[in-house]
């Protein structure tokens, strides 16, 4: 009982649905917390989705102030799994 409660209350808070990209793009967002230092300077400039067609490449903008390059992470689409993670420029 107290497990199906649970179970409702988190349907409930997680509001709709999200899609598959938009799955992708929060499984990079979690591999970017853990692999880049910088990430609390990037994660509220929404990324750019390019569809490479069995995964997105998810761009990650830097602000205009900061030097260096943005990270770049390749997700599959099949399991969502993280494939490629690079420092694009």
């Amino acid at each position: 009982m107290r497990a199906a409660l649970l179970a409702a209350l988190l349907l409930v808070s997680c509001g709709p649905e999200l899609t598959r990209e938009q799955q992708a793009i929060q499984v990079a967002h979690e591999h970017a917390r853990e692999q880049f230092r910088y990430y609390d300077d990037i994660r509220e400039l929404p990324p750019r989705v390019v569809d490479l067609g069995d995964r997105w490449r998810v761009e990650f903008q830097i602000p205009p102030e900061m030097a260096g390059g943005a990270p770049q992470i390749e997700v599959r689409k099949s399991d969502l799994a993280v494939v490629s993670s690079i420092t694009g420029q």
